[in-house]
């Protein structure tokens, strides 16, 4: 340090290179006013302490190194240090994208919904296997053919009781398939009138 202090002072060619480092050592707000007009300051007050210091410093750093006219062992050895500062700072100090954070946020919302559903849906599967369990022998009404079923009247059953009895299970097949038969006709009806 002390060394640097004098040759800011040295009016040689490197003495922009220097003050510029100087500058550089001094942005952290740990370096107080009266360090900076010393011209020295203790080694652990210059790590900078928010990401703007970091970017300050290293612009610093780039400028005294271009400003450098003659080679100079002691100054690349300062630069290299202040370059490590300002690596270790960066990592201490970096910036949240909050839009990564709240896609973070959303997912993991989402994945525990997900989570939830799906325990639902086992335990309500746990459900309708129990109640087909349960089911006693019942006789079912059989369907010669489709005909049969289209005059058989059958109406559905509603779909939470449908797991109730075998007889409840097969008139909601039954109807489901006389629904969307008559759909289709209808439907192909419908085709022919418009040709």
């Amino acid at each position: 340090m002390e060394d640097e202090k004098r040759k800011r002072k040295n009016e040689g060619p490197n003495a922009e290179a220097y003050e510029l480092l100087w500058e550089a050592t001094c942005v952290s707000s740990h370096v107080n006013e009266i360090d900076k007009a010393a011209g020295s300051t203790n080694e652990d007050n210059i790590y900078p302490t928010t990401l703007q210091e970091v970017d300050a410093m290293e612009e610093l750093v780039n400028k005294a190194s271009k400003a450098l006219k003659e080679p100079d062992p002691e100054f690349k050895e300062r630069i290299s240090e202040l370059r490590e500062i300002i690596e270790w700072s960066r990592k201490r100090h970096w910036k949240l994208n909050w839009r990564i954070v709240v896609g973070v946020i959303i997912s993991v919302f989402l994945l525990a919904m997900a989570a939830g559903g799906e325990q639902g849906d086992v335990r309500d599967a746990k459900n309708m296997l129990i109640k087909v369990e349960k089911w006693a022998e019942e006789p079912l009404t059989h369907y010669e053919n489709f005909d049969s079923l289209l005059n058989s009247g059958i109406r559905g059953v509603d779909s939470k009781y449908k797991f109730e009895s075998a007889s409840n299970w097969y008139n909601s097949d039954m109807s489901f398939i006389f629904f969307h038969y008559n759909e289709a006709a209808r439907h192909i009806e419908d085709c022919k009138k418009h040709e």
